[in-house]
């Protein structure tokens, strides 16, 4: 038997709503999905007993005490471990992959400035990926209401920075909320 993720004990927690399941790596997919075999372990998903499908309007879904249950149960029928996501559509967070310590602490002061530095209440971590090299994930959470805020750091030093970053469409912008 795997070790399987607890999607349950999120159901009275305050991330409750922000709980999604990831397609495992290896998952067998509908024959309808148009989901690239790369992307499995990195992107939200639904089982079905015909295979895994993408995960349409996962951006704006809010998980319910019922739906992490039955995510949950998927890991038996599937005997697999499926990944437990937090989305952060509204939980702001920075992800700073870099293997040298030196960048890693320029962007977290440079995050620091810009946003101000917050600390993080009672999180928890089951399981953390490193990075190629070994290096561990870090985590830096925000909460703020200044969303989607960009910086763009060159070599030379030189930091560019986009009240409204180019590289959000519109599939990841819900509507109203700007």
């Amino acid at each position: 038997m795997a070790d399987y993720s607890d999607f349950e004990k999120y159901a009275d927690s305050p991330v409750r709503g922000f709980i999604l399941p990831i397609i495992p790596v290896g998952a067998q997919l509908k024959p309808s999905s148009n989901i690239k075999s790369e992307n499995l372990g990195k992107i939200p998903g639904l089982w079905y007993p015909e295979g895994w499908t993408g995960f349409s309007g996962w951006p704006a879904n809010r998980a319910t005490a019922t739906m992490l249950k039955r995510w949950h149960e998927w890991q038996a029928k599937t005997e697999t471990a499926i990944a437990v996501a937090l989305n952060t559509v509204d939980i702001h967070a920075v992800d700073v992959d870099s293997d040298k310590q030196e960048i890693v602490n320029a962007l977290v002061a440079l995050t620091n400035e810009h946003l101000g530095t917050s600390m993080v209440v009672a999180t928890h971590v089951e399981l953390a990926h490193t990075h190629t090299g070994g290096m561990p994930v870090g985590i830096h959470q925000f909460c703020l209401s200044s969303r989607r805020a960009t910086a763009r750091l060159f070599p030379s030093g030189t930091v560019e920075f986009r009240a409204d970053p180019e590289w959000f469409t519109d599939y990841y912008r819900r509507q109203g909320i700007e």
